[in-house]
């Protein structure tokens, strides 16, 4: 497995690693189905690369502290990111 898996899956932040395809998609703590943008916030690894697409809707503010730690633990690692539109959606890179 790469050096971002490993990060990921031993983050606090990280509740469950699905595997699908080509892809792991990460599961955060602090879901909660009743914000849209819970519901409607993807997170996956492809490779090296962890990318964040959220979309719209308010987000939880545990599932938002959730991301945050994330991002902020691959960003330690090393990783860039390569910001989209908004502010969430990014994708972080480990060469």
């Amino acid at each position: 497995m790469s050096k971002l898996f490993e990060i990921v899956t031993k983050s606090a932040a990280v509740t469950k690693v699905s595997p699908w395809k080509d892809r792991h998609y990460i599961s955060l703590a602090g879901f909660n189905g009743r914000y849209a943008g819970d519901r409607n916030l993807k997170v996956w690894i492809k490779g090296d690369t962890l990318t964040v697409e959220g979309n719209k809707g308010t987000r939880s503010s545990e599932l938002s502290e959730s991301l945050s730690a994330l991002t902020a633990a691959v960003e330690t690692a090393g990783a860039t990111r390569k910001g989209f539109s908004d502010s969430i959606a990014a994708s972080y890179t480990i060469a």
